[in-house]
C-alpha cells in the first residue's frame, strides 16, 4: 500500500543558522561592505557552483518526492542549496 505523499518545505535555516548573517544585513542598510561583496562573498561562498537556490530547483525537487513510486523516502529530508550546508 502506497501511502500518500506529503512535503514539508522550510528555510535552509531550519537546518543551520546563518552565522554570517551579520555582514548581509550590515550591507543591506548601506553600510560596510556591497550588496555584491556579500552576495559573492558572504551568500554564495559555500555553495559548489556560486549559484543561489531557485523557485524552480524547489519545485523540481518537490515533484521528484511527490512522484516517488514507493514509500522508500518517507520521512527523508533533503536540501535544496547548491551544495551551501554540504555535511
Amino acid at each position: 500500500m502506497r501511502l500518500m505523499n506529503r512535503v514539508a518545505i522550510g528555510s535552509v535555516h531550519s537546518k543551520e543558522a546563518s552565522v554570517l548573517k551579520a555582514p548581509y544585513v550590515t550591507a543591506k542598510h548601506g553600510l560596510g561592505i556591497s550588496e555584491q561583496e556579500v552576495i559573492r562573498n558572504v551568500m554564495l561562498k559555500e555553495t559548489v557552483d556560486g549559484e543561489f537556490t531557485t523557485v524552480r530547483d524547489v519545485a523540481e525537487t518537490a515533484l521528484f518526492f511527490v512522484a516517488f513510486e514507493s514509500n522508500a523516502l518517507t520521512g527523508q529530508s533533503l536540501v535544496v542549496s547548491h551544495g551551501w550546508s554540504m555535511q
